[in-house]
């Protein structure tokens, strides 16, 4: 008996969407939008001459700091389920370990410089060296794949020719 594989009989562009809606695409979308906010919010705050408006961003960027962290500890559990090559990265040996020591001190940093009303250092510890880190650790949690390589099954050759995901990153490392 040959077993037809579901994503083949769907339309290309439900099929290729599909794969991407689980929690931990999610959870990293999630993530990167509470990053962005963060980052706006206290480059207006840092920005602002207006002392309301200034508090007002100072308190919406403390919010997205929090959202920070509640996205980035669930982008952890939810990768275990559904990307467990970048949940090991993310949670194995030394490198990790440091990348998210350095990722807190640097938000903890942030949060009290906003706090604080230190604008200079919430800018520069807030949103530059948290983002980085964020950006870095997340880099260092797949490597040495960009895209690891898929289980071989039969129907193998036709999904990843249909795959843009693959398409895109075979055609950018060429």
């Amino acid at each position: 008996m040959i077993v037809q594989d579901p994503l083949l009989t769907l339309p290309h562009a439900v099929a290729g969407v599909l794969p991407w809606l689980n929690a931990f695409t999610v959870s990293v979308s999630v993530l990167t939008l509470a990053l962005f906010a963060h980052l706006a919010a206290v480059y207006v705050a840092w920005e602002s001459s207006d002392a309301e408006l200034k508090d007002h961003f100072r308190e919406r960027a403390m919010h997205a700091a929090v959202c920070i962290f509640i996205a980035g500890t669930l982008t952890i559990v939810f990768a275990r389920g559904n990307a467990p090559l970048v949940y090991e990265g993310l949670t194995s040996g030394h490198v990790a370990l440091g990348m998210h020591v350095v990722t807190a001190v640097a938000g903890l940093g942030g949060l009290w410089a906003l706090w604080r009303r230190r604008w200079l250092a919430a800018v520069t510890a807030a949103a530059a060296a948290q983002a980085s880190f964020l950006v870095w650790g997340w880099a260092w949690s797949q490597f040495p794949w960009m895209m690891p390589p898929r289980t071989p099954s039969p129907s193998w050759p036709r999904r990843a020719s249909r795959s843009s995901s693959y398409w895109a990153c075979s055609v950018w490392a060429r």
